[in-house]
């Protein structure tokens, strides 16, 4: 119900984007050949436009002035934009736009590596780490499309995405060491589909006061896997099954519960406040993964083709490493739901191309990096767009 009606609105809402970067009047404009900071480019940036940016550190704190503008890293995770430890890094605010490619860090106290509010963005592609708040935050009604990025430790006590009275989709990313991974609040309705959620302190997915369809995640070594939280009386169950749509996924290794809901202040933490609970497909298994492959999925893996298939945007088609999504291992049993090949669990599919996802160093730190690997030679990755026609890259191991 909820992966429709989300997708709809979404499609709905970004092909007003689509059809605006393809317009004969757009422009590309070039930082800093033509423009000396990203600000400077943005500024006078319009619809249709692409502000396209070398391979350098920006040192700023960037913010859309107009509606239908792209932002987009030239070479692959080459330009890091860094705030500094100050305000938000990347600011949409009311305008419609697209961020793909970039390193995005230096997000200052309780803000945010990207922060919209009021319009529709697609961020998609890029690497989020070293903010000290949240990831991405998407706020004020706006309807986001997230896909392809890395985020990762944006503060311990922050979020890697936080959505609030605002609604989207969120598919094949990797989240990883923060407080909440996914948080939605508020009379939202998020779609939740083939991300790999690990190591975060209190929830991999928080639910308060919002619907949600989650299906195909890895949901691992949190508190809590999926926590729902809401206003309602004491019929839980109906409740439950009523805001929320849970299948697919491996929620395991959570320290004080799988699964919990609380409604109108009455917690329940017991089968019955799911329904269906645990859930259509749903496993507790280790997901073996590699982390020294990109926590990429092991031969074994309890995850290989046991995802659902119907639940993949019909856009999507490869993993975050750019593989194939749908790849069939002929040595695993299929026991997810669709016609061979059948998707994984988790953001990268086992088996497809690339082991795994290589790391870059940011601040000194080591995160994940997107980028495509095939025995050292050059591949062709399709950088997918919901808005933007898409682009190929050239990425050498």
């Amino acid at each position: 119900m909820f992966l429709n009606n989300s997708k709809l609105m979404i499609a709905t809402v970004l092909g007003v984007l689509q059809t605006s970067s393809i317009l004969a009047f757009g422009t590309t404009l070039l930082v800093p050949e033509d423009f000396p900071t990203i600000q400077d480019a943005l500024n006078v940036a319009v619809l249709g436009d692409q502000v396209s940016v070398a391979p350098g550190v920006y040192n700023e704190n960037v913010i859309f002035q107009s509606n239908g503008v792209t932002l987009l890293s030239r070479t692959l995770h080459a330009s890091t934009i860094d705030g500094g430890g100050s305000g938000h890094v990347v600011v949409l605010n009311t305008f419609s736009g697209t961020v793909d490619g970039f390193v995005i860090t230096g997000g200052g106290f309780s803000n945010a590596g990207v922060f919209t509010s009021q319009a529709s963005q697609v961020i998609q592609n890029n690497i989020i780490t070293g903010n000290n708040g949240r990831g991405i935050w998407i706020s004020g009604g706006s309807v986001a499309w997230i896909e392809n990025n890395v985020i990762t430790n944006n503060s311990s006590s922050g979020y890697g995405i936080g959505f609030f009275e605002s609604s989207g989709t969120v598919v094949n990313n990797y989240i990883a060491q923060h407080s909440r991974g996914i948080s939605c609040s508020s009379v939202g309705s998020v779609v939740i589909v083939n991300n790999t959620i690990v190591d975060s302190g209190n929830y991999s997915i928080f639910i308060n006061d919002a619907s949600a369809e989650i299906t195909n995640n890895i949901l691992a070594n949190a508190n809590y896997g999926i926590f729902f939280v809401g206003p309602f009386g004491a019929d839980i169950t109906s409740k439950v099954s009523e805001f929320l749509t849970i299948s697919h996924n491996d929620v395991w290794g959570n320290s004080q519960l799988n699964y919990y809901a609380e409604l109108g202040g009455i917690p329940n933490a017991i089968a019955g406040s799911f329904s269906p609970m645990p859930g259509i497909g749903e496993i507790s298994v280790d997901p073996l993964l590699n982390g020294a492959l990109g926590y990429s999925l092991q031969p074994g893996s309890p995850c290989i083709d046991a995802g659902d298939n119907n639940a993949v945007p019909l856009s999507v088609s490869t993993d975050l490493a750019g593989n194939p999504r749908f790849f069939e291992d002929l040595a695993t049993i299929d026991t997810g739901n669709g016609t061979a090949p059948i998707v994984d669990i988790g953001a990268l599919e086992f088996g497809g191309g690339a082991a795994g996802i290589p790391t870059v160093s940011v601040w000194g730190m080591t995160v994940l990096s997107l980028l495509c690997l095939s025995a050292g030679t050059f591949v062709f990755r399709k950088i997918r767009h919901i808005g933007p026609p898409g682009r190929h890259l050239p990425i050498s191991r």
